[in-house]
């Protein structure tokens, strides 16, 4: 009853390293982008400084957590999330998998991304290694719980999850 939206980012995950603070909680955001992450990359501690290095300063200073997803998504900003989307998340993990080979760290991605500017959502799989998580697009909740009836993955009860790419 306090905020009006017609999108909202629910997103719950165990941490991967870093502290459990507000600064490192999802969905992370930037001017009228949203961005959550599940998985993580492989070698992040020695990998950080070069990521972060790489991100352009006018966003830098937005940065705000120690979280290797929001690194994700300000290098997916910088890769010109606002134009293209689809094509800033493949050049981001590009990146980020140059700079780990260079490290010898060889299948350094591993994630499921939902990212939306407010009108429209964009939700990406992706490992390095070939074998991605599976993530579940619908336009309606009960199509996604009839792939659990399937047997190919589980939905609590009251799951609201909708995803739709404009």
């Amino acid at each position: 009853h306090q905020v009006p939206s017609s999108l909202f980012f629910p997103h719950v995950r165990p941490p991967t390293g870093p502290a459990v603070q507000r600064s490192n909680c999802h969905p992370f955001c930037y001017d009228r982008w949203l961005f959550q992450h599940n998985g993580a990359i492989d070698g992040f501690d020695r990998l950080r400084q070069r990521l972060d290095c790489a991100i352009d300063p006018a966003l830098f200073a937005g940065l705000q957590g120690s979280t290797d997803s929001e690194r994700m998504f300000f290098l997916t900003l910088h890769f010109g999330l606002w134009e293209d989307p689809p094509r800033a998340l493949a050049r981001m993990v590009g990146f980020v998998e140059d700079v780990a080979r260079q490290e010898g760290i060889e299948n350094p991605v591993q994630m499921t991304v939902a990212v939306s500017d407010g009108g429209g959502v964009w939700a990406v799989r992706y490992s390095s290694e070939g074998e991605s998580r599976t993530v579940y697009v619908a336009e309606e909740v009960e199509a996604l719980r009839e792939i659990e009836d399937r047997g190919e993955g589980t939905l609590p009860e009251d799951s609201g999850l909708i995803l739709s790419e404009p």
